[in-house]
């Protein structure tokens, strides 16, 4: 069965494989999933699952952080940018089908849902950006110069 390859986040849909490409070509990420997580005020959250390269692992990484290196250094509209983020700790590895395809609902299910089935920050070490309202369809538009003054600034 075929995984997503958009996330559903607010009125938009946000391009999967894109948003990993961007990911993979920030310096300290090695691997990189993007998967959608529900939510009912915005659809789906775009959550995203990265193992740090080993020489970055012992600066952190932060939502914050990652949200400001794909800003600065790709194209994504600030509307695609993650809403929840999970480091992978060493020895921690994702599900897989026998083909070796990441399984994009386990993954949601097992980095980033709890017990409700839906994103808590409770139990889980992830953290999820804190949304000042809806985007609107300029902080989609790549040639935008409002991309950087946002409602989720």
């Amino acid at each position: 069965m075929r995984g997503p390859v958009v996330i559903k986040h607010h009125a938009y849909k946000v391009p999967i494989p894109e948003l990993e490409m961007q990911l993979l070509r920030l310096h300290y990420v090695d691997e990189a999933y993007a998967v959608p997580a529900p939510e009912a005020s915005v659809g789906e959250h775009i959550a995203v699952l990265v193992r740090l390269k080993p020489e970055a692992e012992g600066e952190g990484l932060t939502l914050a952080k990652l949200r400001e290196d794909l800003l600065s250094g790709s194209t994504l509209p600030v509307g695609y940018l993650p809403t929840v983020l999970r480091v992978l700790g060493r020895g921690e590895t994702i599900p897989r089908s026998y083909t070796d395809k990441p399984l994009r609902r386990q993954i949601t299910t097992e980095f980033f849902l709890g017990p409700s089935g839906t994103v808590e920050q409770g139990n889980l070490p992830i953290e999820v950006w804190e949304s000042k309202g809806i985007p609107s369809a300029r902080d989609f538009d790549q040639g935008s110069d409002q991309r950087l003054t946002t409602a989720y600034s």
